[in-house]
């Protein structure tokens, strides 16, 4: 048993051609079904955890495979006071006084890359 979505869906139509064809009584199918809603609502509780707590993984019960997490920032400046809080810097200010416009710029586009994000 894989214990994912399509698993589940799979079960939930064989139910259902069972059911046509009098191979599952409708006890058997109000069981598979209340079952069912269970790990639904499962599943979505662990979703709605997984985005408050800024979590990149899915469920594995979802069956499916996260993504590169991108962070859009609105725009150059919220880039770059991501990236002086990043380094240890109080604000793009202090970071550039204390590594220099040149590297600074360069570490930002360096940790934008790594990280997956953009302005």
């Amino acid at each position: 048993m894989a214990n994912d979505l399509k698993e589940l869906n799979d079960i939930l139509f064989d139910t259902l051609r069972g059911i046509k064809d009098n191979s599952v009584d409708v006890k058997q199918a109000n069981a598979v079904i209340g079952v069912s809603n269970a790990l639904v609502n499962n599943a979505k509780v662990q979703l709605q955890a997984m985005k408050l707590s800024g979590g990149k993984t899915p469920p594995k019960f979802l069956s499916i495979e996260a993504g590169p997490q991108t962070t859009n920032f609105k725009n150059k400046h919220e880039a770059m006071t991501a990236y002086a809080q990043n380094i240890g810097e109080r604000n793009v200010a202090d970071a550039i006084s204390k590594h220099g416009k040149k590297d600074f710029e360069k570490g930002l586009k360096e940790w934008l890359e790594e990280t997956n994000q953009k302005y």
